[in-house]
């Protein structure tokens, strides 16, 4: 545009504008180059962090075949994932299924455990079980000083607990000697859990409400009944806290 004549005017360059353009272009140009420069690293702190979370190798090598907003994406749910429980030990475990905060803490249920007495897990909850074998003599359901001491035991573990109680009876295959009391195994091991069930309600203290009986004779053998040592496994009184539905 021509100058106007006679005053004042200013001029008006019409590619005066090229040079915040330019301004501009060298800006993102650096901004790009910027975050190409960045991208590698990224990727390792990324790695880095999946690797807090105990992932190994594996992890940290997938990270760099993702993009970038895949990368993120990971990131946060992980980070958003529960941290692993430390590890617990089996007696704790039952502790805590038999609601004994106490126990669940420290691993003291063993305490509670004596020769001729164990406690495993099965779909009904936690099975105490009493050998046989050191609770009565043989064919008879009257129970032995050293089933008592065991089962004041018990009943210290039962109080510290509201679950109900299933006693069951359990034999071998040998039938009950001639002449005895009992005419068959149902019978015998009917007799032994009631005797158990009676110490845990008179001496124990405990509430009869919770607890049922069951005399199942050698119909639920643990191991097989050919061999003395299988038989004496069999023979056996379980106390079962039922803690599964």
């Amino acid at each position: 545009m021509a100058r106007k004549k006679g005053g004042g005017g200013s001029d008006f360059d019409p590619q005066g504008y090229l040079v915040t353009f330019g301004d501009l272009v060298t800006l993102l140009l650096t901004f790009f180059v910027m975050l190409l420069s960045m991208k590698q690293p990224e990727v390792l702190k990324f790695s880095q962090f999946f690797s807090s979370f105990g992932e190994g190798t594996a992890g940290t090598m997938s990270v760099a075949r993702l993009s970038r907003g895949q990368q993120v994406q990971a990131m946060l749910k992980k980070a958003q994932r529960k941290r692993p429980e430390r590890d617990i030990t089996e007696d704790q475990r039952l502790a805590q299924d038999l609601g004994l905060p106490a126990l669940a803490e420290d691993p003291i249920l063993g305490v509670f455990l004596q020769p001729g007495l164990s406690i495993r897990r099965d779909r009904r909850g936690a099975v105490i079980t009493l050998a046989n074998d050191l609770a009565f003599a043989p064919g008879s359901a009257t129970l032995s000083p050293k089933a008592t001491s065991v089962l004041d035991r018990v009943a210290e573990l039962l109080r510290g607990t509201t679950v109900p109680v299933s006693i069951e009876g359990h034999t071998d295959n040998l039938p009950p000697r001639p002449g005895g009391p009992y005419r068959d195994n149902w019978a015998l091991s009917l007799d032994r859990a009631e005797a158990v069930l009676n110490y845990l309600v008179t001496r124990g203290k405990l509430n009869p409400k919770r607890f049922r009986v069951g005399a199942l004779g050698d119909s639920r053998p643990l191991a097989s009944n050919a061999t003395a040592a299988g038989r004496a496994r069999n023979r056996r009184t379980e106390i079962v806290l039922l803690t599964k539905d």
